[in-house]
């Protein structure tokens, strides 16, 4: 191989996460069959197929290769050798993505998270892309080249359905059409939101995720994810303070989902932080509509619920909420007939038995859990308000 060789693969390597490796051996052809193949199911990347193909390969094309799991990889001959540069994908798949088209496969053996999890070890990157990194490449190593052929291959693609043909319909519709409809359903969403209604709400989200389904190209997956996730905040907030939510309470609603979709691992836990967003916002909204709490009031009851794990004051709920801590004080006792103090007592048991009569935590655990880190106060405090100790209560209440 070319002396530069190593340096532009790890060049490559380190700036776009591609592999390239030379396939000139039939040792080296099967350490990239077993390193890339998904079982017995890839014809492409069996070591028979693959050393059948390197061989007809011919000097100047480009070869773009797709293999049954839409799974890429451009392959040409640099100075005798078979070089590949990939595996990578050109499209962004969901469990929902997968499942469909193993359906469309009629694969039963594998599971679609199976799917997802090898697919999503591979560098997302457009064709075009790898196509001019292949260039790129041969550029540097054989100056005097021209520009090659590509010559695209498909192994084992299915052909879509009548079904699958129908869904991609809306595609050929005329494209004002399409934005119209998009906008409809983007107004039932914010409609269904401001009356609190979460099961519609998330219905109408899932359309408008579906309609997209075809730009799911370019960047990482969980990047483009993100930032949908902070559009579909965006719409959140905006909707929510119409329907007269506090703006203290939808801070916080938001910036719980902004912690959970950063530290998001999977599109799929993106797609569940936004679907529970939509269920927390909509709880918080029919709440606030069917009570006659003051804004002041709901907002400090929503932050103790949320917030009723951590070292909790009404000092610390006042400057919060930017109000004097005896103005909020007062007005919560007028019209609750109860303190704060007393309302994150009321919380923290009542989380506390939830986990008692769901879970084997230990009481000390559960009393950390809920924000009381001495156990045997935390002891006093359930017994006060449910006239039994968290082990009595977990006798009689064991779910």
């Amino acid at each position: 191989m070319h002396p530069a060789f190593d340096t532009v693969r790890q060049l490559i390597g380190d700036i776009f996460h591609l592999s390239i490796q030379p396939l000139g051996s039939e040792d080296a052809i099967c350490a990239f069959s077993r390193s890339n193949a998904l079982g017995g199911s890839q014809s492409f990347l069996q070591p028979d197929s693959l050393t059948d193909f390197l061989a007809s390969m011919q000097a100047g094309n480009l070869y773009l290769v797709t293999d049954r799991f839409q799974v890429q990889f451009v392959i040409a001959r640099l100075e005798g050798t078979p070089v590949v540069i990939g595996p990578f994908c050109s499209l962004i798949w969901t469990l929902q993505d997968c499942r469909g088209y193993l359906r469309r496969l009629d694969i039963s053996h594998l599971k679609p998270e199976e799917l997802l999890a090898y697919r999503s070890r591979f560098t997302v990157i457009s064709e075009r892309e790898a196509l001019h990194i292949a260039q790129s490449c041969i550029r540097l190593l054989d100056p005097a080249s021209e520009k090659w052929d590509t010559i695209r291959l498909d192994y084992g693609s299915p052909s879509p359905t009548a079904e699958q043909r129908v869904e991609h319909a809306p595609l050929r519709v005329n494209y004002s059409e399409l934005i119209q409809e998009r906008y409809q359903i983007e107004q039932q969403l914010i409609s269904d939101i401001e009356s609190g209604n979460a099961h519609a709400a998330i219905m109408n989200l899932r359309k408008l995720q579906r309609d997209v389904d075809f730009l799911k190209k370019m960047g990482t997956t969980l990047e483009n994810e993100r930032v949908g996730a902070a559009i579909v905040r965006t719409m959140l907030r905006m909707s929510a303070l119409r329907a007269g939510l506090s703006a203290p309470t939808i801070d916080l609603l938001s910036r719980q989902n902004t912690v959970a979709t950063i530290n998001a691992t999977t599109v799929e836990e993106i797609y569940q932080e936004k679907e529970n967003m939509i269920r927390q916002f909509c709880r918080e909204i029919r709440s606030h509509q069917n009570q006659q709490y003051s804004n002041l009031v709901l907002s400090v009851m929503r932050y103790i619920e949320h917030q009723y794990a951590e070292d909790l004051s009404v000092q610390q709920i006042a400057d919060e909420l930017n109000v004097n801590v005896n103005h909020l004080a007062a007005v919560f006792r007028h019209e609750t007939g109860s303190t704060p103090n007393a309302y994150i007592r009321q919380v923290r048991t009542k989380q506390a038995a939830r986990l008692l009569a769901s879970t084997d935590l230990s009481v000390q655990d559960i009393s950390n859990r809920v924000g009381v880190p001495d156990a045997n106060y935390f002891i006093k405090l359930f017994k006060k308000e449910y006239a039994m100790t968290p082990s009595e209560y977990r006798k009689y209440n064991r779910l």
